[in-house]
């Protein structure tokens, strides 16, 4: 088990449905960004907010009361906002539809019982030594998939070549990485072989002249996490426990 005691029904209710929300909300943004980017043009500036976005989901779902209720005060903002606009302006199926995903998160994050009792139960959770340290590995080795990955769209935009599919195939990427910290073990698997491709694949083509230290870099941070997702047998208990926890 991942903590000393089973979630409670309520809880358990909660996280699904924050779980359900929390991924609607960011593939619904990257499907914005992807048809607004055809529609009026791409710009760096939404891809970006993706990014702080997804950060500032994860930290909610960590359980912090501070992240949920700045999160709350600010979807109160955009929903004053998109609503004015779409009220007294010609009808645009993106802002409308930006509106309902809005709305809802904002009905899940800040007004449903049931995601109170989970968020408290994340913060009170408890776990045993060897869990706690694979806890910890994890962490480390999703981070260091993510800032790996992340680079990617990063140089994209910061040359101003945005691809709203590279948008996507990252934001796919990130929900994978999040079904692992949930305990699915198909997830792990999928991504310790996505980047071991990448290694394998990238590394020859670095390794005779190093004249791209930063992309050796990034695939050392990579191998890192390889490592940890493949053999840590407490990242193994621990993702084992969440999805015990998870099934309750």
């Amino acid at each position: 088990m991942s903590n000393e005691h089973p979630m409670p029904t309520l809880a358990a209710k909660g996280r699904r449905l924050l779980a359900i929300n929390i991924a609607v909300a960011l593939i619904g943004l990257a499907l914005l960004l992807f048809f607004g980017s055809l529609k009026y043009g791409a710009d760096t500036i939404p891809a970006l907010l993706w990014f702080v976005a997804a950060g500032f989901l994860s930290t909610l779902w960590r359980g912090k009361v501070l992240a949920r209720w700045i999160l709350a005060v600010l979807l109160c903002f955009v929903l004053l906002a998109l609503g004015t606009t779409v009220v007294t302006t010609e009808f645009d199926p993106l802002m409308a539809l930006l509106f309902l995903f809005s709305a809802a998160l904002f009905v899940v994050a800040a007004l449903l019982p049931s995601v109170s009792a989970f968020l408290t139960f994340q913060r009170n959770v408890n776990y045993p030594p060897t869990a706690a340290k694979g806890r910890t590995r994890l962490r480390l080795a999703l981070v260091l998939a993510f800032t790996g990955a992340a680079t990617i769209p990063i140089v994209e935009l910061f040359y101003h070549r945005f691809h709203p599919r590279l948008i996507i195939c990252f934001a796919l990427f990130v929900g994978t990485l999040w079904a692992i910290w949930r305990g699915h073990q198909w997830a792990r698997w999928l991504v310790a072989i996505l980047l071991g491709f990448i290694i394998v694949y990238a590394t020859p083509m670095l390794l005779p002249d190093l004249h791209e230290p930063i992309a050796v870099g990034i695939l050392l941070q990579l191998a890192v996490a390889v490592a940890f997702l493949t053999f840590s047998k407490s990242v193994s208990l621990f993702i084992s426990g969440q999805h015990e926890t998870g099934t309750k």
